[in-house]
């Protein structure tokens, strides 16, 4: 009778601690996919049929910045007129909305399409979206101080012997920067967004951007220029890869 009592008893602890488990894993599962809507809109932001507004005007381009620099959040709406960005800081509560600049707008846009489409009058067809890509940034190296001689790529527009070294040796979650005689080019496959690049002094760096998925990064830098890289504002290592 004493073993029957101790058996209901252990049967009843082991069933508490699996509802009082199951209750933990709904409330991380909560916080893990909360909605921004809230917290948006108490800076004047709000969603309507999948866009973003801000005091009325829709949003363009728009950045959830967290304190270590990375995003919360990011998209490119080109539907959209405003710019604006959201600072959080080490808590993660937002403290302030800013309005990102026209010239740190027209940057982002040229990271990311290689050319800033509000400057088009006309659509660009595919040929002239590839060639705007293709174009380098300038015929000088640097301006105002600053590496200019650097481009975003497809897999297409760069040579045989380095697109094969990406297929067979970039196969690992790893950066890596691909020499050739006369460029380097920096891969990383399978982002989780799209993504922007600036070079600050001599550090590259990569932020995710946008709402694709899949996304590879692909960039072709001057031989003669050496830079460390990092990612939304974390610095990270890579692998060299020499196919001269």
């Amino acid at each position: 009778m004493r073993r029957k009592s101790k058996s209901i008893l252990l049967l009843a602890v082991m069933c508490v601690l699996m509802v009082t488990a199951n209750m933990q894993m709904h409330v991380s599962a909560a916080k893990k996919n909360a909605d921004h809507t809230a917290e948006y809109a108490r800076f004047g932001i709000t969603v309507k049929g999948g866009a973003y507004y801000y005091d009325g005007d829709r949003i363009r381009i728009f950045h959830d910045m967290k304190a270590d620099n990375s995003f919360e959040n990011s998209f490119v709406d080109l539907k959209g007129t405003v710019d604006v960005r959201l600072i959080r800081g080490k808590r993660g509560a937002i403290k302030k909305l800013e309005f990102i600049s026209g010239a740190e707008a027209d940057e982002i846009q040229e990271d990311l399409f290689g050319y800033v489409p509000s400057r088009k009058k006309e659509t660009a067809s595919k040929n002239q979206k590839q060639s705007f890509r293709q174009k380098k940034a300038g015929t000088k190296t640097k301006k105002n101080g600053e590496y200019t001689n650097m481009k975003r790529c497809e897999l297409g527009d760069i040579p045989d012997n380095v697109q094969i070294a990406i297929k067979k040796q970039c196969t690992g979650d790893s950066w890596y920067v691909i020499k050739t005689d006369n460029k380097k080019y920096v891969y990383y496959n399978n982002l989780p967004r799209d993504y922007a690049f600036n070079i600050s002094g001599k550090n590259l760096n990569v932020r995710d951007m946008g709402r694709h998925t899949g996304i590879y990064v692909l960039l072709s830098l001057g031989n003669d220029f050496d830079f460390t890289l990092s990612y939304n504002g974390k610095s990270v290592g890579f692998t060299t890869i020499d196919v001269n």
